[in-house]
């Protein structure tokens, strides 16, 4: 639904003021010769802003319900026609596109640098289609956008960043199966006395070690003193697909959300009373009950950045 609530609130503006340090989008944008106004784009409002649930994403052009990245079957690519998408999240990336045609940045924990990372979606000629987590349960599409590799995050410019904005990648990195990567990388280094190699850092990645006693203290301190370091992409919207969000507009008009699939797990007679696990809702079937006002309710973080 249109999110009016957001709109004059300013959240949908293109204010930078909960992202990240002045200066460290602007500097990318410039050397990438990317413009800081938004694409134009000719869609009315109403529709512009129609905003949908990753279940409904998930249901009507496939992909799962977490992933920043989903990888879409070829069965859904052969229904729908689309393939690339991608869901930043503002919590880790604060400065991903906040309304339709901006530009913007997308970080990532890799231990090097973007291009080192040689990202399938950054290195081959095709564009996403961007959706941003503008809220709980509320991912709005942004365009097309091109995804290119740019220079990482300095120790400065971390240094500079807010502590809200440190403490949460610390903190997920810390937790996240996402943050391997880095809770790696640290151990190793303690390990050996220097920063591991690539073949080092793939050898322990392939034991399936989980690190988990490095804490966001000791990933903060790595960032802090320049070990570690944030890779960076540019977001450039170099167009907005119309049918797409009008196709969007039309399909959530009368849908109403699945209820979530309860699966309950029962332990044995010696331990606790049974527990209720929620889980996501993975229904194949589009379900169209009876008409009423979509709402917009709270889900939980992407599992991934």
């Amino acid at each position: 639904m249109f999110n009016r609530s957001l709109w004059t609130t300013g959240i949908l503006k293109l204010d930078r003021s909960a992202g990240l340090a002045a200066g460290t989008l602007r500097k990318r944008l410039i050397s990438a010769g990317i413009k800081t106004d938004p694409f134009t784009i000719t869609l009315p409002a109403h529709l512009m802003h129609v905003s949908a649930r990753r279940d409904f994403m998930s249901i009507y052009y496939g992909g799962d319900c977490q992933s920043t990245f989903p990888p879409i079957t070829a069965e859904s690519y052969t229904r729908t026609g689309y393939r690339y998408f991608m869901y930043p999240n503002l919590v880790q990336n604060p400065d991903a596109p906040m309304i339709p045609g901006a530009p913007g940045l997308f970080l990532y924990a890799a231990g090097w640098s973007a291009n080192e990372c040689n990202k399938e979606w950054a290195t081959k000629a095709y564009n996403l289609k961007v959706l941003t987590r503008l809220g709980t349960h509320d991912f709005l599409y942004m365009g097309e956008y091109a995804i290119r590799p740019s220079d990482s995050l300095t120790q400065a410019e971390w240094m500079a960043q807010t502590q809200a904005m440190q403490k949460r990648w610390c903190t997920k990195l810390a937790k996240k199966d996402w943050g391997l990567m880095t809770r790696t990388r640290i151990a190793l280094r303690r390990q050996l006395g220097r920063d591991a190699t690539f073949k080092e850092v793939a050898k322990s990645l392939k034991a399936k070690q989980k690190f988990l006693s490095i804490t966001a203290d000791d990933i903060a301190k790595a960032f802090n003193n320049g070990d570690e370091r944030l890779a960076v992409w540019t977001m450039k919207c170099v167009g907005y697909d119309e049918q797409f969000q009008r196709d969007v507009v039309q399909k959530i008009t009368d849908w109403v959300p699945p209820p979530p699939k309860i699966k309950a797990v029962t332990t044995s007679k010696s331990k606790k009373a049974s527990t209720t696990k929620m889980v996501c809702s993975r229904t194949r079937g589009v379900q169209r009950p009876r008409r009423r006002a979509l709402t917009v309710e709270s889900e939980d973080e992407s599992e991934e950045l």
